[in-house]
């Protein structure tokens, strides 16, 4: 048999599992997958990928659109029969990311060979210092143990977690602490109250150790998920940037970093209220799958329908990007890889890409990804990546 007889397009495939295919393509797809146990395997794991939490789900004619795109890319082509099977882009070149980086990183798998000169970054991991109510700071890693108590309240970690207690008898001192989370770094923590709250890379979170008084007050700057425990009489207030929201009991996602020019507070379950710090009249309420956006040089709120997934995808381990500018892209992988950016391309930064990638990749991996979409050149030295 030659050679040949053993590809398919990878259209079809992707059409297949997003329900799209002909009868003709489901009959050509069933006779590749009874050929070799392999091509069923592959087929099993990329239908599973996609119903884990893929949000890229494109039409029949933007697929067929990308692949007349691309065929001249793959034609005349030297290269072993997986890379073809996979060999991907699409409109705005994108689709190729969340596809190879699915195929190349699956156990047991062809990984991506990045060149000998190119260093290797390791993802983030978890850590973060703790700064107690007396300024004494604490450096917290996955696997230290330890436990304190403090007015009112213990603190141990233990596990990946930071957990706070509550004492039954406290006194009424109102103290705080400041968990900060460094480039490179997340951690998990749950407040006194039960709250559940992950602080993404370079991300600071001020609270209080036991909360006191008529409501539940604390200061974020960065990104964080919430997970709040409900309690009707004493309302949980997160301020960040020029907003304050305001939840009884919810589930959401806050991205205030100083440097980006919107604040996004993305809802996933129950209700928020988002109003601006120095004008409590503008204001605007939020249901599931809505986000808010504060911009930090106006003066009123936005909101627009989203999927959540995209935002929360951080928390999950993954990064979801839909059509998102390289700019905005490499602004976010920066935080997590603690590494510098710079554009020697500046026309680079336009350039839009979807994917959904995996967190705790190599670095270098998904470089090397972006770069087949023939798009854009990365160079790494030391910490520093520039993009050609």
């Amino acid at each position: 048999m030659d050679k040949s007889d053993n590809l398919i397009d990878i259209k079809i495939i992707w059409k297949a599992i997003h329900n799209q295919a002909t009868w003709r393509e489901r009959a050509k797809l069933e006779t590749w997958l009874q050929e070799d146990e392999k091509h069923q395997r592959y087929y099993n794991n990329l239908k599973e990928y996609y119903e884990r939490g893929s949000t890229i789900n494109p039409s029949s004619d933007e697929i067929d659109g990308a692949w007349n795109n691309v065929k001249h890319r793959i034609s005349g082509k030297k290269s072993n029969t997986r890379r073809r099977l996979v060999v991907i882009t699409s409109v705005a070149a994108s689709l190729l990311v969340a596809l190879t980086f699915f195929y190349y990183t699956k156990p047991g798998q062809e990984q991506v060979h990045v060149a000998e000169n190119v260093n290797t970054i390791q993802p983030g991991c978890k850590k973060a210092v703790l700064i107690l109510d007396n300024g004494k700071s604490v450096n917290l890693a996955a696997n230290d143990t330890f436990q304190i108590k403090e007015d009112g309240a213990s603190l141990k970690n233990s596990g990946n977690k930071l957990q706070y207690t509550a004492a039954s008898k406290s006194s009424e001192k109102l103290s705080y602490n400041t968990l900060k989370v460094p480039r490179g770094g997340e951690y998990y923590l749950v407040l006194a109250d039960g709250t559940k709250v992950w602080l993404n890379s370079e991300s600071t979170l001020r609270y209080p150790v036991k909360f006191l008084g008529d409501e539940r007050r604390i200061e974020l700057t960065g990104e964080a998920y919430f997970e709040v425990t409900k309690n009707r009489h004493k309302p949980f207030r997160v301020v960040s940037g020029k907003q304050i929201v305001t939840v009884l009991g919810t589930h959401f996602n806050i991205s205030a970093y100083p440097e980006d020019s919107v604040t996004c507070t993305t809802l996933v379950e129950g209700h928020v209220n988002v109003q601006l710090k120095d004008d409590p009249n503008v204001q605007q309420s939020l249901v599931p799958n809505e986000q808010s956006r504060v911009s930090r040089t106006g003066n009123q709120i936005k909101k627009r329908m989203v999927d959540p997934a995209r935002y929360i995808a951080w928390k999950n381990g993954r990064f979801i990007f839909k059509d998102e500018q390289l700019d905005d892209m490499m602004n976010t992988l920066s935080r997590w890889y603690d590494v510098h950016v710079v554009f020697s391309n500046q026309r680079a930064k336009q350039i839009q890409f979807t994917g959904n990638l995996e967190r705790y990749s190599d670095f270098s991996e998904i470089l090397d990804l972006i770069e087949k979409t023939d798009e854009v050149k990365f160079s790494i030295k030391d910490n520093l990546v520039t993009v050609k």
